[in-house]
């Protein structure tokens, strides 16, 4: 893994509190699997975040089937703006992320693979709430900006 991939992994978030709507938790991308019910290959929505600033890319977030969309995209906004915040905090990266683009899984994985980005990290969560659990993978392909790397 490489320096930048370590990095983005450890800013994503852990997890979180979703108002009175339960709570999204990481899930071990090598431990037990949350329940799939479209499988892996399954086309699923997404909401991708563009990354400005020091880094150029994007933070996708695909969901399973379960959740109103603008859950989904507040959800997303959340684990962007986190991972953005941590970025800040924990490494002085400053980058900002812009407003969710609704796209599907297969659209963000097609992206991260051509535009050959420095780096591609992945997390697994789920929301917890009522006895219900959503699978959602977030993905982040990010690049150091070209004025960063010029530097």
């Amino acid at each position: 893994m490489t320096e930048s991939a370590i990095i983005f992994e450890r800013s994503l978030p852990e997890g979180f509190g979703f108002y009175n709507l339960g709570e999204v938790r990481e899930l071990p991308l090598d431990g037990p699997a949350a329940p799939e019910p479209g499988g892996e290959a399954a086309e699923r929505d997404a909401f991708v975040f563009r990354l400005s600033g020091e880094l150029s890319g994007f933070v996708a977030v695909a969901f399973d089937c379960g959740l109103d969309p603008s859950a989904c995209s507040e959800i997303g906004n959340i684990i962007a703006g986190k991972f953005a915040s941590n970025l800040r905090s924990r490494h002085g990266i400053e980058v900002m992320i812009s407003p969710p683009i609704k796209t599907s899984s297969r659209q963000a994985e097609a992206a991260a693979a051509i535009l050959k980005h420095d780096s591609i990290t992945r997390k697994k969560y789920c929301h917890f709430h009522n006895g219900t659990i959503i699978r959602m993978d977030a993905l982040v392909a990010a690049t150091p900006a070209r004025s960063s790397r010029d530097a």
